[in-house]
């Protein structure tokens, strides 16, 4: 799973980029792969911000660390999802599983006050490695929570899974192997007027992964196909959607191979907006899927920027990129690989690991790039490498760490800002 080679891929990385700047981080690293490295583009030319960093640190708590019961999670994935003051998460794989070597999965509520409770266990006929719950209406009358599996299922190639507030999950759809809808779910699904779009990270015509919508019911459309090469290729990100069109990333492909920012018509009608150049001054492989706030699209890149540590852009539906500020790993993070929160005027964010103790952050940017670190975690109890997003819930920020906490199997914390 890319999720896990990222991670240490990431820590690979803080090494050399210190042990070639003597802790300073002036260096450059390649990114990812090789083949990247012979693409790789001298830069995009464009302006960029070169903002003032500032480090304000807000009150963090963690509520809850995974592994005291048995069954329980280890290792939270994805963003939470609010339903009406419950949060609700998954889990990569639980107690029951680790001992087993059988990695599925759990979705558990967490109160804010810190009590957690168990909902389901997933089965593999469910789907494994869950990375995200979606609110959406459910068949009838209510609300249902919605997801995509990795892996697992009829075929074993990922699945759609609906469940119940109250736990009941059951599978609307089974992808399969060289089928034109593509197979392997990674990004989670988005809600837009009650349909869903998600994406897959391989098959379809094109053989570069797809996108594809799935209603409440079950019923499940290609809506693209991406081609590889400059077309953009592993989408990892289910889109957005600003004014009628999706607007998406790919982590792979375009002019330099390192990413792209396409946008989509519902139809199916793709255009490729931005090709991401790497190098010092442009971000590469957005892992991330994008936010619209006031008409103009927000994200983040795992790689690329002046330190090397990652970006967070805005683009206009036209195409124009800024990059509006550059992570330096070892001051305010490295590798951001969530979805940022727009809220209060700001953007909130985690990255997966850099900061004091290279466990990750909590920050935040305004849209002209002030960027402010709000948490470095420092690992041990306090929680490391968050892979989630944060939500708002009357303006306390909630997330997850994959690991660290009491027993080491990951976390929930607040952030009062």
């Amino acid at each position: 799973m890319k999720s896990l080679i990222s991670i240490l891929a990431i820590g690979m990385a803080v090494a050399a980029i210190l042990a070639g700047c003597g802790g300073t981080l002036g260096g450059t690293v390649t990114p990812v792969t090789s083949a990247q490295s012979r693409s790789r583009a001298s830069g995009s030319g464009l302006a960029q911000h070169q903002p003032s960093h500032q480090r304000n640190a807000a009150s963090e708590i963690v509520i809850y660390s995974f592994g005291s019961k048995t069954p329980d999670g280890i290792g939270p994935v994805g963003t939470l999802t609010d339903v009406r003051g419950i949060l609700y998460g998954v889990t990569e794989n639980d107690t029951e599983d680790q001992r087993r070597s059988r990695p599925r999965g759990i979705i558990f509520t967490v109160m804010p006050s810190g009590n957690e409770t168990v909902l389901h266990e997933v089965t593999r006929e469910q789907g494994s490695l869950l990375v995200q719950l979606t609110l959406g209406p459910r068949p009838g009358s209510g609300v249902a929570l919605y997801g995509t599996g990795l892996s697992g299922g009829a075929h074993g190639f990922g699945t759609i899974v609906r469940a119940t507030r109250s736990g009941v999950v059951s599978v609307l759809y089974n992808f399969a192997d060289y089928g034109t809808i593509g197979w392997s779910p990674i990004g989670g699904l988005s809600n837009v007027n009650g349909t869903f779009y998600g994406t897959t990270r391989s098959g379809g015509a094109g053989s570069g992964g797809t996108v594809f919508s799935v209603t409440p019911s079950g019923s499940v459309s290609l809506v693209y196909a991406f081609r590889g090469g400059a077309d953009g290729d592993l989408p990892e990100a289910s889109p957005v959607s600003l004014n009628g069109t999706l607007y998406g990333t790919t982590y792979y492909g375009g002019t330099a191979n390192f990413g792209t920012v396409y946008s989509l018509t519902p139809s199916g009608s793709e255009e490729v907006l931005y090709s991401f150049q790497g190098g010092n001054s442009d971000g590469a492989n957005p892992t991330t899927g994008l936010i619209a706030v006031n008409g103009t699209l927000y994200g983040t890149t795992e790689y690329g920027g002046r330190y090397s540590g990652g970006t967070v852009f805005s683009i206009t539906p036209s195409g124009s990129e800024t990059i509006l500020h550059s992570f330096n790993c070892v001051v305010d993070g490295c590798s951001p690989a969530a979805a940022l929160l727009a809220f209060n005027g700001k953007m909130y964010g985690t990255t997966t690991s850099g900061g004091n103790s290279n466990d990750g952050t909590v920050f935040s940017v305004t849209p002209s790039g002030t960027e402010r670190v709000l948490h470095a975690f420092t690992g041990g109890s306090d929680g490391a490498t968050p892979r989630g997003g944060l939500i708002n819930v009357r303006r306390t920020l909630y997330g997850t760490t994959s690991s660290g906490g009491t027993y080491d199997d990951g976390t929930v914390y607040s952030v009062t800002l």
